[in-house]
C-alpha cells in the first residue's frame, strides 16, 4: 500500500521536548477550572474546548502535558498511573480514561509557525490517523480502513491526502472516546493548502461524536469562527512563576557557588526569593521575536497597499504609540471616522475579532478588559515598526485633531472622543517637528475655536479640578501643554488677556502652583536670573515654602539648587531646615541629597576632561559641593546615623570615591570609630572602596584609621581583593601599612595563591620578600609552585623555588611534582624539577616513580630526559608493585623508541616481573619484532623461563607472529622445553593450529616425537583436531623422515 504521506510527526518526540521544561507542582490548577469539567463531560454540545493566550502564557506547555501516547494499546492502569505520577496534570485524568478501556485513544499534532517548509495541512489528519492506527483494538477496523487494506493486498494503493480525514473520521468511530489535542491550531492558516484548511474548518463540527477536541490558539477568534462555546484564557499563573523561578535558582550552580562564597550576593538571592512577583518577572522576560514572528512581518509587508494591508497598520499605530492600551472600541471608532473622512463606505461592520486576523499574530486582545495591545514590547524594535512609529504618531494626532476641531458636537464616538481630549497634546509633542508641519493646518483650526478647545477640556475627565472650567482659549491649553512654538502665532488669533471663567488668562495658567509637572513657584525662581531669583526665594523660604517637593521628575527646590546651583540658594534652603538628620521623605536626608546630586555633577565634568574649561568647572564644582556640606555639618548633620533603609554617608562616599569629600568628612570629625563603622550587609567603607577600585579613597581611609586586616564571616582580606586584580600599587601601599601577607579568606587561599594564578611577577616578588609563605595551596588545591608550573611559567617558579618551596611535597597519592609533570607531558617543567634536585626514584601509592609515568603516557622525550639523568640502574630499572620495570612498560607499550633510550642508557633485560616474565617475554608475547632484535643481543639466557616454565618461544608461537618467531630461532634456543602445562613449542603451534609456525619449528630442529600432556606427541594432538592445518604438515615432515630413513 503507498501513501502519499506528508513529513512524519512523531508525537512522542515533540512531547519529550516540552517536557523538560515542566516544573514539578506547577499547572495542576488547570484541573479545577470550569472550562476543563465541562469539556470532560460527555455532552455533545461542549465536546471541544478552545485553550486561548498570548505567547509565553505557558498554552503550550498545558496542551504538551495533556497529550501523552500510550506505549501499547494493551498498558495497563497501574503502569499508566506510574507515568502518570512523573508527569503531569490532566495527562492524569486522561491516560486514567485511556488505560481503563481499550475504546479510548489520544491523539496529538502540533502546528509550528517557525517551520519553513510549511507542510499541507492534511498533514493533521496523516498524523493522527497514523497515531490512531496503534491504538486501534485488535478486534474491529472501520469499513473504509478495512477496504483500504483489502485493496493493497491486490497491489499499490494510493491514498490522497484528501481521504485522510475520512478515514480518521471512520476509524475514530469505533471507539467510544478520541481524545484530539492540537496545539497552535490558529496557524494552520500559514500552510500552503488552502483548500485543505477550508476543508479543516468547515470539517471540525463534523467529526463523529466521540471525538473530544482540545485546541489552543492565541486569541478567540478562531473559536468563534468554529463554533467553539468553551474557552479558556490562559495567563501565566503567580504560584506557577515563583515555583519555576526557584527551582532555577536552585538548580543554577553558578548562582549557588555566588551564594555560598559571597555573603552579600546570599542576601540579595533571599531577598529576590522571598518578594519574587510575577508581574515584575513577566516584564523581565526577554524573548527575541524576530526570528519567531518573521512570517508575520513578511505577510504584513506583502499586504501593506492592500484594504487589510491599512486596517492592520491603522491597528499597529494605535497599539505601538497609544498612550495607554487602547480599547477595541476605540480603535474600531477609528477606523470608521477615518473611512467617513475617505469617503469609502465600503468596509464591512469591524468587531474585535476581526482585527486580530489582519495582524498576523502580532496583536492579542485582552478578553477581560477589551483592549487591545502587541503580543510583546519588543516588537516595537523591529525594523518594519520602528521606521514607521513618527508616522504612526501622526495618524493618531492627525484623528484626535480632526475629531476634536469638528465644528459641530460629536454625540458618537465618546471613546475616541475622550482619548482624543486627553492625549491630543501628547502625541503632537511626539511627532517629529518635521513631521509636524503637516499637521499644523488641523492645530491652528483647533486652537483657534474656543469651543472646540472648551469641549476638549471638558472631556479630560482625568483633571477634575480643572474639567469644570469654561472659556477655555487655546492660549489657555498653549500654556497648560507647554506648546511653546504656540503661543506667538496664537497670539495674533486670541487675546492674550483673555480669561477663562475661572478669571484666570494663559499667564496665571502658566505658572499656576497645579503645574503639570508638579513644579512649586520655588521651582520656577531657579530658572530667573541670579540677581533676582535669590531675593524671591528668600521671600518664598521665609513665607513657609517647601523646598523638598519633588516635580515629575523627581527634583526638588533643593536638588535642582545642589545640582545646578546656584550656591547661595542652596545655601538658604539648607538653611532653612530645622532638622537636617530627618528625612524629608522615606530614606532621604539632606545630606543623602547632597552625595546623591553632587556624585552626579561630579561624573558630568569629569567625562569632559579635555575641555579647556573643565578644570575651572571641577575648581567650582568641588567649591561648591564643599560649603553646602560644611553648612550641613554646623547644623549638625550625623555621619553615624543611618537612614531607614541603612544608608550611611561615608559609605556612599567610598563607593562613589569621592575623595575629597570623603576626607572632608573624615577631618571635620575625626573618628577611628567612624572610618571602620559597616553598613547593614557588614561591609566596612574599605571594602566598598576596593570593590569599586576606588583607590585614591582606599588610601585615604587606611591612612585614617580603617583596619587593613579586617575580622569578617566571610573572611574577606583588603589585600587578597587588590591582588585579585593586579594593583601593585595598592599590595604595596597596604602592606607598608601593616596588612598581614599571611592571612586567608573562606577558601583557604592567601594573597600569594592569588598572585600566582594572576602570573603578577611583580605582585610575587614583593610578597616572597615581604616572608609569605611559598607552600599555600592554590586555587584547585595544589601546591601554588604547581600551579606556576601548570601555567608553565618558570621564571614565577624558579621565584618560588628561590624562597625554598616545598618541592618534595607527596599528593593523597603519593605523587611529587616530577611525578605530575611526567604524567602531564610537561618536558620543561621535568626538566626544571630535575634541575631543582627533586628525585627520580621516588614511588607513589602504585609504584611508579615519574620514569614509569612517561613510558606509560608514552612521552619519548621526557622518558629520554630522565632516563640519561639517571646514573644509578637500580633507580632505572625500579619496579612498580607489579614488578615491572620502566624497560617492560615500554616493550608492552610497543616503543621502540622508548626500548631504544632505556637500553642505551643501561636498562636491564634481565630483570623479570613478578609473573617471571622479561623484557623479551613480553616483546615475543606481543609478536614485537622490532623489540625482539633489539633485546636479543643483551638477554644472556635466550630459554629463560616465566613462573609458568614459558620460554620467549612459547610467548612467540602463541603471538602468531612469524617475524619474532624467526627472530628467536636463528638464536638456537632449546625447543624441547615443556611448560607447566606441558606443552613443548611444537605442541604448542598445533594446538594453536599455526602450519607455519609448525614448519618453522620443525625445520628448526624441534622433535617430533617429544611427548607432553598426557604423553601425547604433536602429531596426536593434531589428530585429535578437526580440520588441523597442522596435522598435514607434521605428517609430511614424518614421511620425510621416513624417506630420508629408507635411504640411508
Amino acid at each position: 500500500m503507498t501513501h502519499q504521506h506528508p513529513q512524519h510527526f512523531n508525537a512522542r518526540v515533540r512531547y519529550e521536548q516540552y517536557r523538560q521544561q515542566i516544573v514539578r507542582g506547577t499547572g495542576d490548577w488547570i484541573l479545577t477550572t470550569e472550562a476543563m469539567r465541562t469539556w470532560e463531560h460527555n455532552h455533545h454540545e461542549v465536546r471541544h474546548l478552545g485553550m486561548q493566550g498570548v505567547m509565553g502564557s505557558g498554552k503550550s506547555i498545558l496542551m504538551y502535558v495533556v497529550f501523552y501516547l500510550p506505549e501499547r494499546r494493551g498498558a495497563g492502569e497501574g503502569a499508566l498511573r506510574m507515568r502518570c505520577r512523573s508527569r503531569s496534570f490532566i495527562v492524569t485524568s486522561l491516560l486514567k480514561k485511556v488505560g481503563e478501556s481499550t475504546r479510548k485513544a489520544c491523539v496529538y499534532f502540533h502546528f509550528d509557525h517557525s517551520d519553513t517548509t510549511k507542510l499541507p495541512v492534511s498533514q493533521l489528519w496523516a498524523a493522527l490517523l497514523e497515531q490512531l492506527v496503534r491504538q486501534k483494538p485488535a478486534d474491529v477496523a472501520g469499513q473504509k480502513i478495512q477496504s483500504v487494506f483489502e485493496r493493497s493486498s491486490f497491489g499499490s494503493t494510493i491514498i490522497h491526502p484528501t481521504q485522510y480525514y475520512d478515514l480518521f473520521q471512520d476509524l475514530a468511530s469505533v471507539f467510544e472516546t478520541v481524545y484530539v489535542v492540537i496545539d497552535a491550531l490558529d496557524l494552520c492558516a500559514d500552510y500552503h493548502d488552502g483548500k485543505i484548511q477550508h476543508i479543516l474548518y468547515d470539517t471540525f463540527q463534523s467529526l463523529p461524536d466521540c471525538v473530544k477536541v482540545l485546541f489552543s490558539s492565541r486569541d478567540i477568534s478562531l473559536a468563534n469562527r468554529l463554533g467553539v462555546r468553551n474557552n479558556y484564557e490562559v495567563r501565566p499563573d503567580r504560584h506557577d512563576i515563583e515555583t519555576y523561578v526557584r527551582e532555577r535558582v536552585k538548580a543554577s550552580e553558578k548562582l549557588q557557588s555566588l551564594s555560598q562564597s559571597d555573603k552579600h550576593m546570599k542576601i540579595l538571592i533571599d531577598t529576590i526569593m522571598a518578594g519574587v512577583e510575577s508581574s515584575h518577572i513577566l516584564s523581565c522576560i526577554s524573548w527575541s521575536l524576530s526570528e519567531f514572528l518573521e512570517p508575520s512581518f513578511k505577510k504584513l509587508n506583502q499586504e501593506r497597499n492592500s484594504s487589510d494591508g491599512k486596517l492592520a497598520e491603522h491597528v499597529l499605530a494605535w497599539v505601538t504609540c497609544a498612550k495607554e492600551d487602547p480599547s477595541a472600541d476605540l480603535v474600531i471608532e477609528s477606523i470608521e471616522l477615518s473611512r467617513n473622512w475617505s469617503h469609502n463606505r465600503d468596509g464591512l461592520r469591524l468587531d474585535a475579532e476581526s482585527l486580530l486576523p489582519i495582524c498576523h499574530g502580532l496583536v492579542t486582545l485582552d478578553h477581560q478588559k477589551r483592549t487591545l495591545r502587541l503580543i510583546h514590547r519588543s516588537i516595537k524594535g523591529e525594523e518594519l515598526i520602528s521606521c514607521r512609529m513618527d508616522f504612526f504618531e501622526v495618524t493618531i494626532a492627525q484623528i484626535c485633531l480632526r475629531l476634536l476641531g469638528q465644528k459641530t458636537k460629536v454625540h458618537i464616538r465618546t471613546t475616541l472622543l475622550s482619548y482624543a481630549s486627553k492625549f491630543w497634546a501628547s502625541h503632537l509633542q511626539s511627532v517629529n517637528p518635521q513631521s509636524r508641519k503637516a499637521l499644523n493646518r488641523l492645530i491652528a483650526d483647533f486652537l483657534t475655536d474656543t469651543n472646540a478647545v472648551t469641549r476638549a477640556w471638558q472631556n479630560m475627565t482625568a483633571i477634575d479640578s480643572v474639567s469644570k472650567v469654561w472659556s477655555v482659549t487655546g492660549l489657555h491649553a498653549a500654556a497648560f501643554f507647554d506648546l511653546y512654538d504656540w503661543i506667538r502665532p496664537l497670539s495674533r488669533y486670541v487675546d492674550i488677556n483673555s480669561v477663562c471663567s475661572a478669571r484666570q488668562t494663559a499667564l496665571h495658567w502658566a505658572v499656576n502652583i497645579k503645574d503639570p509637572s508638579n513644579e512649586t513657584p520655588l521651582h520656577k525662581v531657579l530658572a530667573a536670573p541670579t540677581a533676582t531669583s535669590y531675593e524671591i526665594a528668600k521671600l518664598l523660604v521665609e513665607g513657609g515654602a517647601s523646598v523638598t517637593i519633588e516635580n515629575t521628575r523627581g527634583y526638588s527646590p533643593l536638588s535642582l539648587a545642589i545640582h545646578y546651583g546656584p550656591t547661595s540658594i542652596a545655601k538658604l534652603f539648607i538653611g532653612s531646615q530645622k532638622d537636617v538628620n530627618a528625612e524629608f521623605k522615606r530614606d532621604w536626608t539632606s545630606l543623602r541629597e547632597l552625595f546623591h546630586h553632587g556624585h552626579k555633577i561630579a561624573e558630568s565634568i569629569s567625562k569632559d576632561e579635555k575641555h579647556p574649561l573643565s578644570k575651572t568647572s571641577r575648581r567650582a564644582v568641588k567649591s561648591h559641593l564643599d560649603s553646602l556640606a560644611d553648612l550641613l555639618l554646623e547644623k549638625g548633620a550625623k555621619l553615624d546615623q543611618p537612614t531607614s533603609d541603612g544608608w550611611l554617608p561615608l559609605v556612599h562616599a567610598a563607593q562613589c570615591g569621592s575623595v575629597s569629600m570623603l576626607q572632608r568628612l573624615l577631618e571635620y570629625q575625626p573618628n577611628p570609630n567612624l572610618v571602620n563603622q559597616r553598613d547593614s550587609s557588614g561591609r566596612s567603607l574599605l571594602y566598598w572602596a576596593l570593590y569599586y577600585r576606588n583607590w585614591g579613597t582606599a588610601q585615604i581611609l587606611v591612612k585614617h584609621g580603617s583596619e587593613v586586616n579586617e575580622e569578617n564571616d566571610d573572611k574577606w582580606q583588603p589585600l587578597i581583593e587588590v591582588t585579585k586584580i593586579n594593583s601593585y600599587e595598592m599590595v604595596h601601599f597596604l602592606i607598608n601599612k601593616g596588612a598581614q601577607v599571611d592571612r586567608t579568606d573562606n577558601k583557604g587561599l592567601s594573597a600569594l595563591s592569588y598572585a600566582v594564578s594572576n602570573c603578577s611577577k611583580d605582585i610575587i616578588w614583593l610578597l616572597t620578600t615581604k616572608g609569605a609563605n611559598v607552600d599555600v595551596p592554590g586555587e584547585n588545591g595544589s601546591p601554588i609552585i604547581e600551579m606556576a608550573l601548570q601555567h608553565e611559567n618558570l621564571s614565577i617558579a624558579w621565584i618560588l623555588c628561590m624562597h625554598h618551596a616545598d618541592l618534595k611535597k607527596r599528593d593523597e597519592k603519593g605523587m611529587t611534582l616530577l611525578h605530575r609533570a611526567s604524567r602531564a607531558g610537561k618536558l620543561q617543567n621535568v626538566a626544571f624539577l630535575v634541575d631543582w634536585g627533586l628525585e627520580t626514584d621516588t614511588v607513589d601509592s602504585h609504584g611508579w616513580t615519574p620514569l614509569h609515568y612517561a613510558v606509560l603516557k608514552g612521552f619519548e622525550t621526557i622518558v629520554h630526559l630522565l632516563a640519561s639523568r639517571i646514573t644509578d640502574p637500580v633507580v632505572l630499572d625500579k619496579p612498580d608493585k607489579e614488578g615491572s620495570t620502566a624497560l617492560i612498560l615500554a616493550t608492552r607499550m610497543q616503543n621502540i623508541a622508548m626500548v631504544r633510550t632505556l637500553i642505551r642508557c643501561g636498562s636491564s633485560c634481565e630483570l623479570k616481573d613478578n609473573k617471571g616474565r622479561s623484557a623479551i617475554h613480553y616483546a615475543a608475547s606481543l609478536g614485537f619484532g622490532a623489540a625482539v632484535r633489539v633485546l636479543i643481543p643483551e638477554a644472556k639466557d635466550i630459554n629463560d623461563q616465566d613462573n609458568k616454565l614459558n620460554t620467549a618461544i612459547h610467548f612467540a608461537v602463541l603471538s602468531g607472529k612469524i617475524e619474532a618467531l624467526h627472530l628467536l630461532l636463528e638464536q638456537k634456543p632449546n625447543l624441547e622445553v615443556v611448560n607447566e602445562e606441558g606443552c613443548s613449542p611444537l605442541i604448542l603451534a598445533v594446538i594453536t593450529d599455526n602450519p607455519t609456525a609448525v614448519r618453522e619449528l620443525l625445520q628448526a630442529g624441534a622433535n617430533i616425537d617429544t611427548t607432553g600432556k598426557n604423553e601425547c606427541t604433536a602429531l596426536d594432538f593434531a589428530r585429535n583436531q578437526t580440520d588441523s592445518r597442522s596435522k598435514k604438515v607434521l605428517e609430511t615432515a614424518i614421511q620425510a623422515r621416513i624417506f630420508h630413513a629408507r635411504r640411508s
